[in-house]
């Protein structure tokens, strides 16, 4: 049953596979080895699109059905009546899916925003959608905040439910407001946040419009949290409107993978020490490794 010459739609850490070859779409489970047809689906047409950022949903379709699967349990969820009730007409083409940190967003270049419902929306005529049609726009070329009829909204059930839009009164230019990595909005002249998480955005004070958002070091105990850069200082914040700790520096910062290289400086562990190493012909050397058991936190239940 495996794919005569497979190519992977979409992938989960426990080795599970949606893949597809030249006759058929498959689900294959690489623990046991088994591969099972998804049936109804034409290979030569099909849209695999991630629908969430901190899960395993999908939208699939080859433009006659549409399914949302769920690759960390092989799930299916046929949802191709319900976009043919709310107007979708054949053949489905996902123009593209748009997520925001709390959202997912998909495009069927039909002139809708379709909102993705994790949970599921309740409609009148008793059926439960889970992407409902909102006649919007992006608000620029970001897709990450929505544009319907000059109101701006983050949240896609805000959208759907013509709840009150974000409150922009603090903010220079909306029109060019912009979601960045670190979770604070930017629109070209100041860093902003929704502090209250109401969608009141107050300005960051504390950073300026060159400041560079650094991501720091994921390690056990000894990690570097993220922190900005403006070129003269490193700012770290305690997820407020204030910030936490600065580091002033002169030279540029060189990004080491485990550590952060300044000046005559080290940023490791989150400890600032001396270096006495050319900083410009430092470099990391190491490998990485694939987990297959997490650490026991050193309570010694393994012997590694």
């Amino acid at each position: 049953m495996f794919p005569d010459k497979p190519v992977v739609l979409a992938q989960f850490q426990n080795r599970r596979y949606l893949l597809k070859d030249d006759k058929h779409v498959y689900c294959y489970e690489g623990r046991q080895l088994t591969a099972e047809i998804i049936e109804g689906l034409n290979p030569a047409t099909i849209q695999c699109l991630k629908l969430e950022n901190n899960e395993d949903k999908y939208l699939l379709t080859d433009g006659n059905m549409a399914y949302i699967y769920d690759v960390s349990i092989f799930d299916q969820m046929d949802i191709t009546e319900l976009l043919l009730n709310l107007d979708l007409k054949r053949p489905f083409t996902i123009k593209e899916v748009a997520r925001n940190w709390l959202n997912s967003f998909v495009d069927f270049n039909d002139g809708n925003i379709w909102c993705y419902i994790s949970a599921g929306l309740g409609l009148q005529d008793g059926t439960t959608a889970y992407l409902y049609p909102v006649k919007a726009q992006w608000l620029n070329k970001q897709h990450e905040l929505i544009d319907k009829e000059g109101k701006i909204y983050y949240n896609g059930w805000d959208l759907i439910n013509d709840q009150p839009p974000m409150n922009l009164k603090a903010v220079a230019q909306p029109r060019s407001l912009e979601i960045t990595a670190s979770g604070f909005y930017f629109d070209g002249t100041a860093f902003y946040k929704d502090q209250d998480g109401a969608g009141t955005l107050e300005p960051v004070t504390w950073l300026n419009k060159d400041s560079k958002f650094v991501n720091g070091v994921y390690s056990y105990q000894k990690g570097i949290p993220n922190f900005f850069d403006d070129g003269r200082q490193l700012v770290f914040d305690d997820n407020t409107l204030t910030k936490k700790r600065t580091i002033t520096h002169q030279s540029t910062l060189k990004d080491l993978k485990l550590a952060y290289a300044y000046d005559d400086k080290l940023l490791i562990e989150n400890k600032e020490i001396p270096n006495s190493a050319d900083r410009e012909s430092m470099e990391l050397l190491g490998s990485t490794v694939d987990v297959i058991e997490g650490c026991d936190g050193g309570r010694g239940r393994y012997p590694w």
